[in-house]
């Protein structure tokens, strides 16, 4: 559900960048999303939380706004692709950081869904630009956002984890856009897709993952996450009859395959 959420904020806040800039979507998205969990977490909490994991809060505004300010200088589909290479991060800092070896069938559905999304992307052979860069280190972020995630929401309570990721956000955000001059408040025509971004797609996905994420490892995390793209072609067919063809089919297939074969029972051997 949560990914089917955050795959529909593709169309969604392509729309709204034609009103606002990247940082007041990122603003107004957090901040609502804020303000629906204030009542239920407790300012001491909050307090000693951003002490002690401001750094997911960080990540995530470090991936939204690369993510985007890359797209400036970069394709659609090289962007998509390249964002997906956090779940080819995940496994080394996974190693890296909490000694969690990736697991076989894991590797082998990470190479199905890499191929998948080579033919749904379809990122091109040109050089790499300033754009890529950006995506690639937006990337990285994700990847470490979702390691991080793992370790600390095993040890802290959900909500205010959560709550003190979105606060950290807004303030990184709202003192951005200050300094850049950007109006704090303006005219929004499309409150509806505010409000889908800041509710289902942030207050409830970014929730849910806390809650949630803790059951499985990272790696499995991302190919979940890995039917974002998927659900974003899809929606983008039905509402704004986007193309949808043989080569696009292909990689829709690979990626299911990649995240059904990782969700297979695998046995263990037996002495």
């Amino acid at each position: 559900m949560t990914t089917f959420f955050w795959g529909a904020t593709f169309l969604i806040t392509q729309n709204i960048l034609n009103q606002i800039t990247a940082l007041q979507i990122i603003m107004y998205r957090f901040g609502i999303a804020t303000l629906l969990l204030l009542p239920f977490v407790k300012f001491k909490k909050v307090i000693f939380m951003i002490k002690k994991t401001s750094i997911l809060g960080f990540l995530i505004f470090i991936s939204y706004y690369l993510q985007t300010l890359g797209l400036k200088y970069t394709t659609t589909g090289r962007s998509g692709f390249f964002t997906f290479l956090f779940a080819i991060f995940i496994p080394f800092l996974q190693y890296f950081l909490i000694k969690e070896k990736i697991k076989k069938h894991h590797f082998i559905s990470l190479v199905i869904v890499l191929v998948g999304m080579l033919f749904l992307t379809k990122p091109g052979y040109s050089n790499i630009n300033i754009g890529d860069v950006l995506t690639i280190i937006c990337a990285f972020a994700t990847a470490l956002q979702i390691v991080l995630l793992n370790i600390y929401s095993s040890k802290h309570e959900s909500t205010t984890l959560a709550f003190s990721q979105f606060l950290v956000v807004t303030i990184l955000a709202g003192t951005i856009s200050i300094y850049q001059n950007e109006a704090i408040l303006f005219p929004v025509k499309d409150w509806i897709g505010i409000l889908y971004l800041a509710v289902p797609a942030t207050a409830w996905g970014i929730l849910s993952q806390n809650l949630y994420q803790r059951y499985i490892s990272a790696t499995e995390a991302a190919l979940i996450y890995a039917l974002e793209p998927i659900i974003a072609l899809l929606l983008g067919v039905v509402f704004l009859k986007e193309s949808f063809g043989f080569i696009d089919f292909i990689g829709f297939l690979f990626v299911l395959l990649g995240v059904m074969y990782s969700e297979l029972p695998i046995k263990s051997k037996t002495n």
